[in-house]
């Protein structure tokens, strides 16, 4: 992997040119079937998408800017192709100091067994995760993946969670140069929404604030992000996870 791109939020945040061309309908190769900013009277007869000899206009190409400045598409000029990220509307971004790239994404069962298939939603990305395996009363395994913010502590003085996801039974699906991709069930899920600084945010033991007792002057934050009831509704749910180690990527992209 060269570079780390990914979504930096939501389509809703987008101009509507950039929000037509997200949604925009393609092939099951990725390929246009009309010019979306072309007026729905014109689009029975234009075939220029299909036929190879389209002309991407100053606007197309703007919005084509603006979907890969917000990591949520990039559009390949000689094939003809538009390549979206779905995300959920619950979406979020957590960065942290640990060792991993990580994409979590809601996925039905037949997509679980299908990849060819999967048009998953893409839940949350973690920037810095890091993750442990273990089992619970000697039956179920569990993977629990974390974000630790990188500075921050709670009151007590333990890491700080920018984010938490629990996983039941997780598979291995995939593997190969330096990704492993697992299944499992979404039993808990502490994410912060999107673009919430967790220094200004207070719990019932923390508030926001330096502590300024130590040797090494830190943050306070809450140890886990609160609990929310619009992620709750979404438990439990099949995911997948893509897990790529920080050091095969150049942070050197718009997501920075």
């Amino acid at each position: 992997m060269s570079d780390l791109t990914y979504p930096l939020g939501h389509p809703s945040t987008l101009s509507p040119d950039a929000r037509r061309l997200y949604y925009s309908k393609t092939d099951g190769q990725g390929k246009l079937l009309w010019d979306p900013f072309v007026v729905a009277e014109e689009r029975k007869v234009d075939v220029r998408v299909q036929r190879g000899t389209f002309r991407p206009s100053e606007r197309f190409l703007a919005a084509v800017e603006e979907l890969a400045a917000h990591g949520l598409g990039r559009y390949d000029r000689r094939l003809g192709t538009l390549r979206t990220t779905r995300v959920h509307p619950l979406y979020t971004v957590a960065r942290g100091q640990g060792m991993y790239f990580a994409q979590v994404s809601l996925v039905s069962a037949d997509q679980v067994h299908r990849p060819s298939a999967r048009t998953g939603l893409l839940l949350a990305t973690f920037v810095g995760a890091d993750f442990t395996l273990r089992n619970t009363d000697g039956a179920w395994a569990v993977w629990c993946l974390e974000v630790l913010h990188a500075t921050a502590t709670d009151v007590e003085h333990d890491d700080s969670k920018v984010a938490r996801m629990i996983v039941a039974n997780p598979v291995i699906m995939a593997a190969g140069d330096g990704m492993v991709e697992y299944a499992g069930t979404l039993t808990e899920a502490r994410l912060y929404p999107q673009g919430t600084d967790p220094l200004t945010v207070a719990d019932a033991d923390t508030a926001p604030g330096m502590c300024d007792g130590e040797d090494e002057p830190h943050p306070f934050a809450p140890y886990l992000p609160p609990e929310r009831d619009d992620l709750a509704a979404l438990l439990p749910s099949l995911v997948t996870i893509e897990t790529y180690p920080l050091r095969s990527f150049e942070v050197e992209s718009s997501a920075d």
